[in-house]
C-alpha cells in the first residue's frame, strides 16, 4: 500500500495560486538569472498572452548529474523535482514555472550549448491534460523562427506580428544560440490588461512589477547616485547573483523593445535641490524631504544576509516615485501601490517577499520600535535565503524562526546602532527622536482626552450612600464589569455573617483579568474548602452565549438583567462550549426602605440548573446563581439613591 498524489489536481491549484497575475514573469525572469541569462525579452501579446524569451542555458534533455532519472526539461514540467540547488539558485522548489499552465495554448522553444537543432512542444489547455502519463517528448527543429510562427502562435494581429518579426531567421541566428523562449496564449487572468499593460514606464504595470518584485530589481544592487557608500556598494554586489544582470527588454508601445534598469529603484539623490530640512527641524513630519542611505550585511547561523535602508521623507517620496499610485488619486499612474513599497521587507536571492514591519514588536528592538510608526518615511531590505512557501510570497515556519531569534534580531539593532554613527546617521537617528516625540505627544494627548471624558461621563452615573455613611458611591456604566466586581468586593466586606442575604455576598478573594473573575468564600470558619467562582458583567442577557462554562461556574455579579423577570423562568441560557442550563426559579427579597419606610419586594436574580452539554450529559448537583447587583444592595442594605445629574450616552 503506496501513498498517492493526484498530478492534476495539484498543477490545476498551484497554476492559479498567485496573489497577483504578474507573478508569472517574476517566476520566468527568476529562471532565467538561474540560467545565466545576459538577455531577457518580454512582450505582451493580444488575448491575454505572452512570449518571453532568454538567452540562458536553456532546457537540457540531458540527465543532470544530482539527479539521474530528470533533466531540466522534464523538471520544467513537473511538479516538486528540481535540478537546482537550494541556496545557490532562486527558483529550487520548481513551482514558479506552473504559472505558464494556467493558459490556453503554451508552447516552448529551447537550445542548450553545442547543439545543433531547437527543441520545441505545444500544449493545449495544459493545465487540464498534462499528468503524469503526459508525453513530454519535444521535436526537433532547424528552423525555429518558421515553427514559432507556424507551430506554436496561433493568435494573428498586427502587434503580435511585429513581435514576430523580431524575433525571425537574423534573430534566431544571431541572439538565440541558446536559451528558451516561451509563448502563452489565453493566460488566466482578471482584468489582464489592467496588469500586463504595456504604455510608457509611467503608466505600465508590469513595467514597474518588474522593477519592485521581480529578481531583476535585486535589492542588493546599489548605487552612488541614490547616496549609497562605493563600500557597501561593493560589499553587497559580491553577494549579488549573477555579478552582472541581464539586458531585459518589455516591448512597450508603439512597438519597440524598451530596457529596464537592473537593480531595486531605490531614490536617487538630487545635487541641485537645496539641502533637506531634517526629521526634527520640518514643521510636519510628513512634508519632510530628509534622505538618508545604509547598507550593511551580517552572519548568522552560518547563513549571510544582506540589510539596505534607505530613508526618504513621505514628501520626497511622493515627489519622486511619480509611476507609483497613491490610494484614492490614482489618475494614470501605473497602479502599482507607493504605499505597499515602504516599510520594512524581506527578500530571498535579491527578490523583495513580503512586508514584515512586526520586526519592530521584538523587544530586543524596542530603541527603534519608534520606527514601526513611521513606514512611510523608509524601505528597509533583509535579504538572505530565506526558506519561502511555496508561491514565494510570504515565509515558511523555518523563515519565521530565523526572523525570530534573538541572535539575528540582536544583529539587526547592532545595524541600527552602527547606522546611528555613520556619516549621515543623524538623519536615521533624528527620524526616529521625532517618530518617539510624535507618538509619545499621541498617547499623552489620548490619555488627556480619555480623563477628561472619563471625568465628564462622571455625572452619568446613579450615586448611592449607605445609611450611617457620609460619601457617596457610584454605579457603573455599560462594559465596566470591573466596576461591578469593585463594588461587590467593596460591599460584600460589610454585609454580617448573620445577615439573611449573605449566601448572596461571598467574600471574593482573587481578582484576574483572565478567564473566571474571582474566587470567593462563603464560610470564612474554612475559606479553603468553600470556594465559589464569580463572574461580574455589567448586564446579563439571557438570549447572549455566556463566554464561559457554565458548569464551572457558581456565581454571576450583574449590575442588571437585561428584559423582564417574568419571562425569565424556564428560559435556556447557553455558553460559548456548547453548554446549557434553564431558568428554574427566581430569587426574590425584600428591599430595605430608609428612614424606616415600608419594605417592597424585588428580584434579585435567577437560578440556573439542568446543566447539560449538546450530547445530553447533566451537572444535576450544580447551579449557577446570577444576582442584580443593584437589587442586592436595596435588599440587604438601607440606601439612598440620587439620580444622575446629565442624561447617559448611548
Amino acid at each position: 500500500m503506496k501513498p498517492r498524489q493526484n498530478f492534476r489536481q495539484n498543477l490545476g491549484q498551484i497554476a492559479v495560486n498567485r496573489d497577483d497575475p504578474c507573478e508569472l514573469v517574476r517566476e520566468l525572469i527568476s529562471n532565467s538569472y538561474d540560467a545565466n541569462a545576459r538577455q531577457i525579452k518580454v512582450a505582451v501579446l493580444p488575448g491575454d498572452g505572452l512570449l518571453f524569451f532568454d538567452d540562458g542555458d536553456g532546457l537540457s534533455d540531458t540527465f543532470h548529474p544530482r539527479n539521474d532519472d530528470l533533466t531540466p526539461w522534464i523538471a520544467f514540467f513537473s511538479i516538486g523535482d528540481s535540478t537546482k540547488q537550494k541556496g545557490a539558485q532562486i527558483g529550487y522548489k520548481c513551482q514558479g514555472s506552473k504559472l505558464c499552465f494556467a493558459s490556453r495554448r503554451f508552447g516552448v522553444l529551447s537550445r542548450c550549448e553545442g547543439e545543433s537543432d531547437w527543441r520545441w512542444l505545444r500544449i493545449e489547455n495544459p493545465k487540464l491534460v498534462l499528468d503524469e502519463n503526459f508525453d513530454l517528448t519535444p521535436h526537433p527543429t532547424d528552423q525555429p523562427w518558421k515553427t514559432l510562427q507556424e507551430e506554436i502562435v496561433s493568435t494573428r494581429d498586427n502587434r503580435t506580428s511585429a513581435v514576430l518579426n523580431h524575433f525571425g531567421r537574423d534573430f534566431f541566428q544571431s541572439a538565440f544560440k541558446t536559451g528558451t523562449l516561451l509563448y502563452i496564449d489565453g493566460f488566466e487572468a482578471a482584468e489582464f490588461g489592467k496588469y500586463f499593460s504595456c504604455e510608457d514606464p509611467t503608466h505600465s504595470y508590469l513595467y514597474n512589477y518588474i522593477r519592485f518584485y521581480t529578481a531583476h530589481g535585486d535589492v542588493r544592487r546599489l548605487a552612488e547616485r541614490q547616496g549609497f557608500e562605493p563600500r557597501d556598494i561593493r560589499l553587497l554586489a559580491d553577494r549579488a547573483h549573477p555579478r552582472e544582470s541581464p539586458r531585459l527588454q518589455l516591448w512597450m508601445d508603439p512597438g519597440v523593445f524598451q530596457t529596464v534598469p537592473a537593480g531595486f529603484p531605490y531614490l536617487d539623490l538630487d545635487d541641485s535641490a537645496p539641502v533637506a530640512v531634517g526629521p526634527v527641524e520640518v514643521n510636519q513630519l510628513r512634508a519632510g524631504r530628509f534622505h538618508g542611505r545604509y547598507a550593511s550585511t551580517i552572519r548568522h547561523d552560518g547563513g549571510h544576509y544582506e540589510i539596505v535602508l534607505a530613508v526618504d521623507g513621505k514628501r520626497r517620496a511622493l515627489e519622486k516615485y511619480v509611476a507609483l499610485s497613491r490610494q484614492g488619486r490614482d489618475g494614470r499612474r501605473s497602479g502599482v501601490q507607493l504605499s505597499k513599497q515602504r516599510g520594512a521587507f524581506v527578500c530571498s536571492h535579491g527578490v523583495r517577499i513580503c512586508s514584515y514591519n512586526e520586526l519592530f514588536d521584538s523587544e530586543i528592538l524596542s530603541a527603534w520600535r519608534a520606527l514601526q510608526d513611521g513606514t512611510d518615511h523608509f524601505a528597509l531590505m533583509i535579504n538572505g535565503d530565506f526558506d519561502l512557501t511555496i508561491n514565494r510570497n510570504g515565509l515558511s515556519n523555518e523563515g519565521k524562526r530565523v526572523l525570530q531569534d534573538p541572535g539575528f534580531v540582536g544583529q539587526i539593532g547592532k545595524f541600527f546602532d552602527d547606522c546611528e554613527r555613520a556619516a549621515d546617521g543623524r538623519v536615521l537617528k533624528d527620524l526616529a527622536q521625532r517618530l518617539r516625540r510624535e507618538t509619545f505627544a499621541h498617547e499623552e494627548n489620548s490619555a488627556t482626552k480619555q480623563i477628561s471624558e472619563l471625568r465628564e461621563r462622571m455625572r452619568e452615573r446613579a450615586q448611592f450612600r449607605l445609611a450611617g455613611e457620609s460619601y457617596w458611591n457610584f454605579s457603573p456604566l455599560a462594559g465596566e464589569e470591573h466596576f461591578v466586581g469593585a463594588l461587590f468586593t467593596m460591599l460584600a466586606a460589610k454585609v454580617p455573617v448573620e445577615h439573611a442575604l449573605k449566601r448572596y455576598w461571598p467574600r471574593p478573594i482573587t481578582f484576574s483579568g483572565q478567564g473566571i473573575d474571582a474566587l470567593a468564600v462563603v464560610d470564612e470558619t474554612r475559606p479553603l474548602e468553600s470556594l465559589l467562582s464569580v463572574e461580574y458583567k455589567f448586564a446579563f442577557s439571557l438570549e447572549d452565549e455566556y463566554n464561559h462554562l457554565l458548569h464551572l461556574t457558581n456565581l454571576i455579579v450583574c449590575w442588571s438583567i437585561e428584559g423582564d423577570a417574568k419571562s425569565w423562568p424556564g428560559t435556556t441560557v447557553r455558553d460559548q462550549f456548547l453548554y446549557e442550563g434553564t431558568v428554574k426559579e427566581l430569587i426574590e427579597g425584600e428591599c430595605v426602605q430608609p428612614a424606616g419606610g415600608a419594605a417592597s419586594g424585588a428580584t434579585i436574580g435567577m437560578v440556573l440548573r439542568d446543566i447539560r452539554d449538546a450530547s445530553g450529559r447533566e451537572f444535576r448537583n450544580h447551579e449557577v446563581r446570577v444576582v442584580q447587583l443593584k437589587a442586592l444592595i436595596d435588599c440587604t442594605f438601607d440606601a439612598e439613591w440620587r439620580a444622575p445629574t446629565i442624561r447617559g450616552r448611548r
